[in-house]
């Protein structure tokens, strides 16, 4: 047995087991890595330099006119201006996106699973997603969609503080240019894809500093695709996936399962059906300079780990090409930009308007009218009267030149040709036209989103890939008995136990697992809208429009329409209102709390609801009966029929009360009864509970004291024999 080797003296620690890890061949995985890297720089090249020129076209002053039409305008001193169209454009779809976050769902899939547990799961997830801060990876991912076509975000792992436990986080990939993926894929998600590289630009001397083990690269023979110059090198993330031939087969005792993970079958259980399957394996290896393997390691799951989101996505000619929001429109901004321009230099060009005056006017102020048109005088004096007294006319400025119409309307042609081609109109920028009915406003917004929708489609489902990747991981990384943090729709957080061993209520010698996320097959969705605060919001308007139009619900759901209210002490008051709901309702409530949050079986609820009627009507009657008697005792009858309805009123007053008294003896009864049930219930899993502890104490008791009685007899029988004494004659 190998041992393992302690870290800070470098000697084996005795004892301890290694982990074994697979065996890889680093001269067969670089030459891969290194003939797939060559290849999809070669496949995907048309693809990255438009994705290059759209990100530098929208974000890049200056991109937006090619480089022979700058030189020319430079020589012939004319200026190249910008007039960036193209972020509103980007900004409205990626906007809309971030108001309306996409939202996880796990759904039971199989016999094994349960609702209980994908709610679990689905917790989990919310949480990965708050504390690796996902909708930033999500949003930067999108933008790239939008903007040239494609967008990544990685799904890993990274390990907790000093502890050996690993968390799965959502990380975002800043550069969309860093992924080089395989192409060649069939799954609208890309989720079947073979291979993808992460690449990492890194100086050698930050090479050799992060990795001072590393062998040292030799740099004459790294290939052109694997650096950057002389003093950078290109350290890639490689994912693959390695498919695998397995067998499932089916039992006869009714067992499904994979062929070399299946137990000896007992006695008489036999296989009564088979295939053969291919399955894969996700290793990703960390590669420097194609030459040597600097980390290794498989990956859970059958997916590449790295989620890719598109906005066009089309194969022509076995060629497949990416598309975003902006290049359609490119050709609209240039001549946008050329319109602007040329109007400019026009009124750059048209001198200031002269001005018209009598010389005897300005004969006197001589030089300021000589300075008028370029220095800002606050007053321009003039002589109003010549020497006979006549009055002199006004000095008057010329019409200025008006700016070109016909270069006016081609900018506004070219605004036009921007939103046509990319689909988004007026309204959907926020500018208001000529609708004036909130229909037709709603209905050419409606237009707007169309138009981009594919954009939005292709995110919610690169999530939704998020989703199973991480559902299948969970498995893995949470398959022991621990306590985690889940986060609920309304953003609450608890904390809750899975994988919990518990004795079996039917057969306390027998232990099941509860909340158990390692069995079962589970599916995810992903459904898109506003979030909670919003629904709440929306929630607590449709119930007031309910109470206005039909009262009476107030009278039976007045404390929820009140706790939907975002007031302050609202959660207060909604608990006084619950005081006054009808006696049948607040029955229920309680013996729903009673019950730990389930519903009395329905005949239970219906004779409790019986009795409480039964008392109210007696009491009712009771009181008829005690105000006749009070208007018989003020005289309003005769002595005779006073003193007999008196008798008969007292006597049917003497019955009620005797049977109101036993009503609700009886309905107390019914309660203690219930009562009594849930505790004995209850006394009878804490007994099976603690019976299955010890019996499982003592197990442990008997196996320890096995253990090391066998212990012993292996030491005695290591001992070495005793030597022969020599001295003793033969």
């Amino acid at each position: 047995m190998a041992d393992v080797e302690n870290t800070e003296t470098n000697e084996p620690l005795e004892g301890v087991e290694p982990e074994e890890k697979p065996e890889y061949d680093e001269a067969a995985i670089c030459e891969e890595a290194r003939e797939r890297f060559a290849r999809i720089i070669e496949a995907d090249g048309h693809n990255r330099d438009n994705m290059r020129s759209d990100f530098r076209f929208v974000y890049s002053p200056g991109e937006q006119w090619s480089e022979g039409v700058k030189q020319r305008r430079k020589h012939w001193d004319e200026p190249c201006l910008e007039f960036n169209q193209m972020q509103q454009f980007v900004n409205q779809v990626v906007g809309d996106e971030r108001q309306n976050k996409p939202a996880i769902l796990v759904h039971p899939a199989s016999g094994e699973a349960s609702v209980e547990v994908a709610e679990i799961q689905q917790g989990i997830i919310r949480a990965i997603e708050y504390e690796s801060n996902a909708e930033a990876a999500y949003d930067n991912g999108f933008q790239g969609s939008v903007v040239a076509g494609r967008g990544y975000w990685v799904v890993c792992t990274e390990y907790i503080g000093d502890t050996f436990n690993q968390r799965i986080c959502i990380k975002a990939v800043q550069d969309a240019l860093s992924v080089y993926g395989d192409l060649d894929y069939e799954e609208p998600d890309a989720s079947d894809r073979n291979f993808l590289f992460i690449t990492d630009r890194m100086h050698k001397d930050e090479f050799e500093q992060q990795y001072p083990d590393a062998d040292p690269v030799s740099w004459d023979n790294v290939d052109s695709n694997w650096q950057d110059g002389r003093d950078h090198i290109i350290v890639a993330d490689y994912y693959r996936r390695v498919p695998k031939k397995r067998t499932l087969v089916a039992m006869s005792d009714g067992a499904v399962g994979w062929k070399d993970e299946m137990p000896k079958p007992p006695k008489g259980v036999r296989i009564i059906r088979e295939r053969q399957c291919e399955t894969y394996t996700v290793e990703k290896h960390r590669i420097a300079g194609g030459q040597q393997l600097l980390e290794s390691h498989v990956i859970p799951g059958e997916i590449i780990p790295v989620v890719q989101t598109t906005g066009y996505d089309v194969v022509m000619d076995g060629k497949r090409t990416f598309q975003g929001l902006v290049r359609p429109a490119r050709d609209a901004q240039a001549m946008f930009n050329f319109g602007m321009t040329a109007q400019a230099i026009h009124l750059a060009l048209t001198p200031r308007a002269p001005w018209v005056a009598p010389q005897e006017a300005i004969d006197d102020y001589k030089d300021i009218w000589k300075n008028a048109n370029t220095v800002n005088y606050s007053v321009l004096p003039y002589k109003h009267r010549d020497d006979a007294g006549n009055e002199i006319p006004r000095p008057t400025r010329t019409e200025p030149s008006m700016p070109d119409a016909g270069w006016i309307n081609w900018c506004n042609t070219m605004q036009g040709v921007m939103r046509s081609t990319i689909g988004m109109y007026q309204n959907s920028l926020g500018q208001q036209g000529t609708e004036t009915s909130g229909r037709a406003i709603l209905a050419r917004e409606k237009q707007g989103d169309t138009g981009t929708f594919h954009f939005v489609d292709n995110q919610h489902r690169a999530i939704a890939l998020t989703g199973r990747i991480i559902q299948s991981w969970i498995p893995v990384y949470y398959d022991t008995e621990q306590i985690v943090q889940i986060i609920g729709p309304d953003d609450t957080r608890k904390m809750v136990t899975i994988n919990q061993t518990s004795p079996n209520p039917d057969n306390p010698l027998e232990a099941i697992r509860l909340n158990d996320v390692t069995v079962g097959k589970y599916a995810t969705v992903v459904e898109a809208g506003p979030g909670y605060a919003t629904k709440r919001q929306e929630t607590s308007d449709k119930l007031m429009q309910l109470v206005q139009s039909f009262p009476p619900v107030a009278q039976v759901a007045g404390d929820l329409v009140v706790k939907s209210l975002d007031v302050a002490d609202a959660d207060i008051l909604a608990e006084r209102l619950k005081l006054a709901l009808p006696p049948p309702i607040q029955q229920a409530i309680a013996a729903k709390e009673q019950d730990g949050g389930k519903m009395p079986d329905p005949a239970t609820l219906m004779r409790m609801q019986q009795m409480g009627q039964q008392i109210q009507q007696m009491q009712q009657e009771l009181q008829e009966l005690q105000q006749r008697n009070q208007e018989l005792e003020s005289g309003a009858a005769t002595e005779d029929a006073r003193l007999r309805v008196k008798a008969e009123s007292e006597e049917r007053e003497r019955i009620l009360r005797a049977e109101i008294e036993t009503k609700e003896m009886d309905l107390a009864r019914e309660k203690m009864d219930r009562e009594d049930r849930l505790k004995r219930e209850q006394a009878e899993r804490d007994a099976a509970t603690k019976k299955w502890i010890a019996e499982r104490d003592n197990e442990t008791r008997i196996e320890i004291a096995a253990m090391g009685k066998a212990t012993d007899i292996r030491i005695a029988q290591m001992q070495p024999a005793p030597e022969p004494d020599t001295d003793k004659p033969q």
